[in-house]
Order: structure tokens, then sequence, then C-alpha cells
């Protein structure tokens, strides 16, 4: 199986809970990238195939625009 690259977008608050669920779940069957908040848009979206924004609260239009090899933006929710 061919290994997607995937973005995962963490909300400020909460982030290690979040963070480490999806970790766990993609664990090393996909190429997986936190969203580091400090570090420039377009180079981390770059090459990205999968982005999993937390709730839909996270992504901009910033990172949409550079999602441009994106094919799924998978919003994560619960409720």
């Amino acid at each position: 199986m061919r290994k997607l690259k995937v973005i995962f977008l963490p909300q400020l608050t909460c982030t290690h809970h979040w963070t480490d669920a999806v970790v766990e779940a993609i664990g090393d069957r996909h190429d997986l990238a936190i969203f580091d908040h400090e570090k420039p848009i377009p180079e981390q979206f770059s090459g990205r195939e999968v982005v999993i924004d937390t709730g839909g609260s996270v992504g901009t239009e910033e990172m949409y625009n550079a999602a441009t090899d994106a094919k799924l933006w998978q919003i994560m929710g619960t409720g």
C-alpha cells in the first residue's frame, strides 16, 4: 500500500489529546506531519494529499490555498 502524505491541524488548546489519538490511529502506515503554527504555511502543505482539521476551526483560507496537492480535507468532530 502506498503511504499518503498527511498533515494534521491540531487546535492550540487540547492539542496533546487529539494529536496523540491521530498519531496512534495513523501509526506508520502513512507519512504524517503535525502542523506547526510557528513555521511558514506553504512549505508545510507542499505535497500533502490529506489534511485532517480538528473541528474545522483550525484551517484558514491561507492553508486551504496552500493545500494545492490535497485530495481530501477531513474535518474531525464530535457531538
